[in-house]
């Protein structure tokens, strides 16, 4: 009775895999054979089956190789509880799919944020700069603001209320999505950012806003935004530490700079900031 071909050829590339992907240690290979002997082997193999032209062989060779590859890059399952295997695939790895979905994790994370800055930036200066929170502390309105009628709700006018509400419908809307917590921290961290760039460079641009009142009325506005990162159970998220520069640039306009020790002190105070900003803000 005549063997068959294919079952023995199978067996020998079964063989074959067994001693060149399993039962050489790379310890020993490194130590005792030439580099890379493993690789070289099958390189081999496949010439020989380039040689006789037989596709069949090349591509068992190839699929038990990659397998046994495969269940070696496994072998770190064993350190898992009894637990944490029930919830790992018995069929498939789909380890080449692990980047190509973070990859479209990024995406979808920056363009979340994207959206959100564009609905959120229009508000900042307004909102945080040029609405009077603070009825009457300015007294005057500052020279170079857009003119604006008494009412808040005219159209392209924004207030610190017009901000808090924003920040709690993105967040109202992550959690109906079921976000994960962490992310929610990350894109509120992120907004959080935003306001306090966007509000000091403004406040930096503009000598209009760079008075007593207006250091008084930033931080107030501060505050509120703090006690709404108190409110949704984020203040240890990294939020308010984004807001630091704004808060000593608001402490500088209310400080008093005439002698030395004001200047050591603004120094000292003044640590998120730069040397060009606190010329700005007191110049």
């Amino acid at each position: 009775m005549t063997d068959d071909p294919t079952a023995s050829r199978e067996a020998r590339v079964i063989i074959l895999r067994r001693m060149v992907v399993c039962r050489l240690k790379p310890r020993g290979v490194a130590v005792n054979l030439i580099p890379g002997l493993p690789a070289y082997i099958l390189f081999m193999c496949l010439r020989h089956a380039d040689y006789v032209n037989d596709d069949q062989k090349v591509r068992t060779l190839l699929t038990s190789t990659i397998n046994s590859i495969k269940k070696i890059l496994k072998a770190f399952m064993k350190h898992n509880t009894s637990r944490q295997n029930e919830h790992c695939l018995s069929n498939f790895d789909l380890a080449e799919y692990r980047q190509v979905i973070s990859d479209l994790a990024i995406q979808i994370y920056q363009q979340l944020v994207k959206c959100m800055e564009n609905i959120l930036q229009p508000m900042i200066v307004s909102g945080m700069l040029e609405h009077e929170t603070i009825q009457g502390v300015s007294g005057v309105k500052p020279t170079g603001l857009r003119k604006r009628t008494s009412s808040i709700a005219d159209e392209g006018t924004y207030t610190l209320d017009s901000i808090l509400r924003q920040l709690s419908a993105f967040h109202s809307t992550m959690c109906q999505h079921g976000t994960d917590p962490e992310l929610i921290k990350q894109v509120v961290k992120q907004m959080f950012y935003i306001i306090g760039a966007v509000t000091l460079n403004n406040l930096l641009l503009r000598k209009d806003m760079c008075s007593w009142s207006k250091g008084m009325q930033i931080r107030y506005n501060v505050s509120q935004l703090e006690e709404w990162l108190r409110d949704k159970g984020l203040m240890n998220c990294g939020a308010k530490e984004t807001l630091e520069p704004l808060i000593q640039a608001a402490q500088l306009l209310q400080v008093k700079k005439k002698t030395d020790e004001d200047a050591e002190a603004i120094c000292s105070m003044c640590h998120a900031l730069t040397t060009a900003q606190v010329n700005s803000a007191t110049s």
